[in-house]
C-alpha cells in the first residue's frame, strides 16, 4: 500500500473513508512489524548453532527403519543424491 494523499485520494474515488484508509495503515504497519519479528524470532533461533541432538532427542527403536529399507530411498542413496527425494506423509 502506498502511503501518501495520492493513495488516500484513490481511497476517497473507491468510496471508502479516512477511516477505513487509517485502519489499513495501520492493520498492514502492524503485520509488517508482526513479520518481521516472527522473522527475526526464526533467524535469531536457526542462527544460535544447535546441533541434531539438542534440537531432537534419539529417536524410538526402529523407527523409519521401513523407509531406509524402501527401494525408493535405496534408489536415491546409490545415485550419490543426484536429485531431491520427495517424502510426504502423514507425521507420526
Amino acid at each position: 500500500m502506498i502511503f501518501g494523499a495520492s493513495a488516500f485520494e484513490d481511497a476517497q474515488r473507491r468510496g471508502k473513508s479516512i477511516q477505513t484508509y487509517v485502519s489499513n495503515v495501520v492493520v498492514n504497519g502492524l503485520l509488517a512489524y508482526n513479520n518481521a519479528r516472527e522473522f527475526e524470532n526464526i533467524s535469531a533461533w536457526l542462527e544460535e548453532g544447535l546441533t541434531k541432538s539438542e534440537v531432537a532427542p534419539d529417536p524410538e527403536p526402529g523407527t523409519c527403519k521401513w523407509f531406509y529399507r524402501s527401494a525408493e530411498y535405496t534408489k536415491w542413496v546409490q545415485s550419490g543424491y543426484q536429485s531431491c527425494l520427495w517424502v510426504q506423509g502423514n507425521a507420526g
